[in-house]
């Protein structure tokens, strides 16, 4: 799986951001793992969006189901994950 995210791809390097998930209304409704390839789109209606392949997260921390109280009005946004543990609401 792969998709067009509005993101910056230093951002996904520099954070080594490997766990990626999908949220409505707060609650985490896909978790997914960063697979092995990402880059940018540079023609079409996703020009300068980031793709990255996608796989189901298998990891030790899933996340899919769970609730934050974590606002943002950028539909794409990094957060680390301690600190989005924190913020779990249960």
């Amino acid at each position: 799986m792969s998709k067009a995210w509005k993101i910056n791809l230093d951002t996904i390097y520099k954070k080594n951001i490997t766990h990626v998930v999908a949220m409505y209304h707060q609650q985490v409704i896909a978790d997914y793992t960063i697979v092995d390839q990402m880059g940018y789109y540079l023609s079409g209606p996703d020009t300068g969006r980031v793709w990255f392949d996608l796989g189901d997260y298998t990891g030790s921390n899933p996340l899919k189901g769970k609730t934050f109280d974590y606002k943002t009005a950028n539909p794409a946004t990094t957060k680390i994950l301690s600190e989005l543990m924190e913020l779990e609401v249960k």
